[in-house]
């Protein structure tokens, strides 16, 4: 798994707020175009998406951005 690959994703996390609510509620779903491995998906799902929980939440939510 490339760094490039991560940040893309978080930098789509953070500035589109469908895939940012369907990675927290569905992470499999919406990580499944990016070519990655399971075991890089169960990383970004276990590391990541809690920098995304804490920083964004969920816009579904109402929190706020950053």
């Amino acid at each position: 798994m490339t760094r490039k690959i991560v940040k893309t994703i978080l930098d789509r996390a953070i500035s589109d707020d469908e895939f940012r609510d369907l990675l927290l509620a569905d992470p499999d779903k919406a990580l499944a175009e990016y070519d990655l491995t399971p075991v890089e998906i169960e990383a970004i799902k276990e590391t990541k998406l809690a920098e995304v929980r804490v920083r964004f939440g969920s816009s579904k939510s109402g929190s706020e951005g950053a």
